[in-house]
């Protein structure tokens, strides 16, 4: 836990107890949601009146609120957090109103936690309270009350964590305008960083996209187990996140399956040769015998200085996963580095990472005619590339081809199969090869 303000040891001491207890008890009593809580990354400040999260992670604390509430209080208002992160309040928000949005979620979530008895701090809202219904999602809130008032939501005095305390005029606390208050939610709720998520010296890193997402798809998959085992319906955030992990998964394993699956399956038939007999010859006739050869595949990997150290470890996982998942045998992939110049990889596949030795220009047109006419005749040829380089003018004759695109922004030639490694697709690659 780090400390932007002074405060005694005492002091000190209490409130991490009391962060460290709400923890414990949601760790024992809401489990699924543990990992989820446990990769929130705690910063004491004054700068806001409650509790916020930013979109890497990171929860801010007021010191005086945390021991304002009882542990079991203190526990609601961590989940309530940590679902404005779960359900992407962030992203979802697009074009509305950040402060009309930052209640709309709160109601989305509050509701949610009352049915799971989970206490939160007096003057939390619900939409029973105010004539809404339950249990419908932030979109709809949004559009209730904007609808009933005729405008754009706003705020109203309490907790729950809208407009994180910072009211409008009239409301106490000082007059505010709504422009005051239009980011006051931080962006864990409404995608506008608020003053206090400036990162100081000696601060904790917050998460990045990539992991942020897995924590939302272990989350997910964890609240579902929990409530099949219950014979209740999984939370709508739970079964969103688990179909947009699975939408990514069998688009990235359809394309390996099409493109580099049937040029494998037709490298592995077998053909003819006179230099074995076939056991059916006789009679002064000599048929020729049966042979089968083993596919190669040839990876052309990017190790240009514009491919960053996510771009190269994204890669190395698609190559794992490959591996893996079509059977080939280490000695079955040539690994192929290229930035204006292209040189062999030995003894690469088992590795935990891969050294490589490049970062100049990027030309992945060496890399391509280096594997086409390096013997053995390649299978099929995979190039793992950020897309910004020149493309032969022609597909290789015969020979299959796949460009792997790493991030985003790069092309690829018209024509050859392109497969979409962003970050989603980083973050399914490396759960798969973990381990491997």
């Amino acid at each position: 836990m780090h400390w932007r303000v002074e405060a005694d040891e005492v002091k000190k001491l209490a409130v991490e107890e009391k962060i460290y207890k709400a923890r414990l008890w949601l760790q024992s009593n809401m489990p699924a949601y543990a990992f989820a809580i446990l990769s929130l990354r705690p910063i004491v400040t004054d700068e806001l009146p409650t509790f916020a999260v930013d979109d890497h992670w990171r929860l801010y604390v007021n010191p005086d609120y945390a021991l304002s509430m009882t542990d079991l209080e203190a526990g609601g208002v961590l989940m309530h957090e940590v679902n404005h992160l779960l359900r992407s309040h962030g992203p979802r928000r697009g074009s509305r109103h950040p402060t009309g949005w930052n209640i709309a979620g709160d109601l989305e979530i509050n509701d949610d936690l009352a049915a799971e008895h989970v206490a939160l701090p007096e003057g939390a809202l619900q939409p029973n309270e105010h004539d809404l219904p339950i249990g419908e999602t932030a979109e709809t809130y949004f559009r209730e009350l904007a609808e009933r008032n005729n405008q754009q939501p706003q705020p109203q005095q309490g907790q729950g964590q809208q407009g994180q305390g910072q009211p409008q005029q009239g409301q106490g606390q000082g007059a505010k305008s709504l422009a005051d208050a239009a980011c006051a939610g931080g962006s864990g709720a409404t995608g506008l960083p608020a003053t206090w998520e400036e990162v100081r010296e000696g601060e904790p890193e917050g998460a990045d996209p990539i992991e942020a997402k897995r924590v939302r798809q272990v989350t997910a998959r964890a609240v579902e187990s929990v409530a099949r085992a219950a014979g209740k319906d999984p939370a709508d955030w739970a079964l969103r996140e688990i179909a947009a992990g699975k939408a990514k998964r069998v688009n990235w394993d359809a394309l390996r399956r099409s493109a580099l699956g049937r040029a494998l399956d037709a490298s592995k038939k077998t053909d003819y040769t006179f230099a074995r007999a076939n056991r059916r010859s006789g009679s002064g006739i000599t048929l020729p015998g049966h042979y089968g050869r083993l596919p190669v595949v040839k990876v052309v990997l990017d190790d240009s200085g514009s491919m960053s150290e996510r771009d190269l470890s994204t890669a190395f996982a698609a190559i794992k996963q490959m591996v893996k998942a079509s059977g080939l045998r280490e000695d079955q992939v040539e690994i192929i580095t290229c930035d204006v110049e292209a040189s062999k990889v030995k003894d690469h596949v088992g590795r935990a990472t891969l050294r490589i030795a490049g970062g100049g220009g990027t030309d992945m047109r060496v890399g391509i005619k280096f594997a086409l006419e390096e013997r053995p005749k390649p299978s099929a040829v995979v190039v793992l590339t950020d897309g910004y380089t020149p493309w032969p003018d022609h597909a290789p004759r015969r020979t299959p081809f796949i460009v792997g695109l790493v991030g985003r922004g790069g092309s690829h030639p018209s024509w050859a199969k392109a497969v979409p490694l962003d970050d989603e697709a980083a973050e399914y690659l490396r759960g798969k090869t973990e381990g491997i």
